[in-house]
């Protein structure tokens, strides 16, 4: 019979092997490195640090882009508050000037409007010894109109009370260009030599109802100016 020691050294000389999962490691390890294959981590990390520089160099194209149209900018800017400068001091300068101008527009203003009301006193004063005759037809008085009214007011206006120095100085339409047919005849004024007799021929048309020629009613009217009327 053996002895249980010699049992129990047979049985712990079967189990000195290492274990099957250490050894294949090993092998893999090896074999790994027979056939020459490297980690794939540096290749990949090359690959992002090209991609990297590529966007680098555009994003300096892009800088530089920026820093020439800024550039620009600033040297548009100079030149606009060069500008600026130059209408400050033009504006200086005319400031005053304009003062002086409104002052003499102000005096121009004044004295156009004293012109204008002399004008207008010398025009109304020009027309003191004028008739204004409404309604007279377009025929009469063709021939002379002068001779026509002076024969019509002695007659059918003003039989007596005239003057001895009754007369017309002149006599004329307005306007000049006679009218369409269907329209009606055109103003007469008429200025006589004697404002007495001027006023004379208005006070008896106002009496009188109506003068009438060929059926068209007359109406005599001082001769004032424009702003007056």
């Amino acid at each position: 019979m053996l002895h249980s020691s010699q049992i129990m050294g047979r049985t712990t000389r079967q189990r000195d092997p290492q274990p099957p999962s250490v050894m294949g490691t090993k092998i893999n390890i090896e074999d790994d490195s027979k056939n020459g294959n490297e980690p794939s981590e540096p290749q990949d990390v090359s690959i992002k640090l090209d991609t990297i520089l590529t966007t680098l160099m555009k994003l300096d194209a892009k800088v530089d882009v920026v820093t020439s149209d800024l550039n620009l900018l600033r040297a548009e800017q100079r030149k606009v508050k060069d500008r600026m400068k130059e209408v400050e001091s033009e504006m200086a300068t005319l400031i005053p000037q304009t003062k002086d101008i409104k002052t003499e527009v102000l005096e121009l203003h004044k004295r156009v409007g004293f012109l204008e009301f002399r004008a207008e006193d010398a025009e109304g004063r020009a027309r003191r010894n004028n008739l204004r005759i409404v309604g007279l037809p377009e025929g009469e008085g063709r021939n002379d109109l002068v001779e026509y009214l002076e024969s019509w007011i002695r007659d059918a206006v003003v039989p007596e009370g005239l003057s001895s120095h009754f007369a017309l100085e002149r006599a004329h339409r307005i306007p000049a260009r006679p009218p369409r047919p269907g329209m009606p005849p055109r103003p007469v004024i008429a200025r006589l030599l004697n404002y007495r007799d001027r006023d004379l021929i208005l006070q008896s048309a106002r009496k009188r109802e109506s003068l009438e020629i060929e059926n068209s009613r007359v109406m005599i009217f001082p001769d004032f100016t424009a702003a007056v009327q």
